[in-house]
């Protein structure tokens, strides 16, 4: 770097990593409260207000992200362009990622503080919208950023996306279905969530002569599998 760079480019690169870095814990922190895993020694009533939290300082690093770029007279690029994609004559395609996610990131904000309001269904269909800005807000940053090839740089954009694979698996392990059957009983997964006692009457209805055991499996998930999977054979 130069001494001609201006200081709202070091603001605006600083604020992008640090909203992707705290977007990525958001993610991360999501998935496991979602699953009813929890931290050690802290209650999840804990958990959760970390989770919004860090939900809430995503959004004011995003728009320190913005106002920076908006400022910075090195490219003029217009406010519309944070809200509308692909709107931008610089680097159009990139700067319109950086637009959708931050548009998917304001709905699941917006409707978040409005949750009360909303029933739990819309809350949670547009909540789902964090995922999808989570890779969109990565290829931004790995697009658009003049720096984004430093060593350095990559490598922490390579921790984000293997800690974001690495939960997503955790999650897509803990189903249901990865119950046991036995001769007369069926050991069924559970996972401190309100759903446990719907699976079971659902499985339990399938196997009306055979009594169902809910066996608590979120640590087990850490292995990606639960109860079925625990019960394979292992090679001689």
């Amino acid at each position: 770097m130069t001494g001609t760079v201006s200081p709202l480019w070091y603001a605006t690169r600083a604020t992008g990593v640090m909203a992707l870095v705290l977007l990525t814990a958001t993610v991360l922190l999501g998935v496991a409260t979602a699953a009813g895993a929890e931290l050690p020694g802290i209650p999840r009533v804990i958990t959760g207000a970390l989770h919004r939290n860090l939900s809430l300082l995503v959004m004011v690093f995003v728009a320190g992200h913005v106002l920076t770029t908006v400022l910075d007279r090195y490219t003029s690029i217009g406010l519309t362009a944070a809200f509308i994609p692909f709107g931008s004559p610089y680097r159009g395609f990139w700067l319109g990622l950086g637009a959708i996610a931050f548009d998917l990131l304001l709905a699941v904000t917006l409707t978040s503080l409005l949750r009360d309001r909303m029933s739990y269904r819309a809350w949670r269909a547009v909540h789902w919208l964090s995922w999808a800005s989570w890779p969109v807000a990565l290829w931004h940053g790995l697009g658009t950023g003049t720096d984004s090839r430093v060593p350095w740089l990559l490598a922490l954009y390579a921790l984000c996306g293997v800690s974001v694979l690495a939960v997503a698996g955790w999650r897509l392990a803990g189903s249901y279905v990865n119950f046991y059957i036995a001769n007369s009983l069926v050991l069924v997964p559970t996972f401190n969530d309100p759903n446990d006692r719907h699976a079971l009457n659902i499985i339990a209805s399938c196997f009306p002569d055979r009594t169902i055991i809910g066996i608590h499996a979120v640590d087990l998930v850490w292995g990606l599998g639960t109860l079925h999977c625990l019960s394979q054979q292992e090679p001689a």
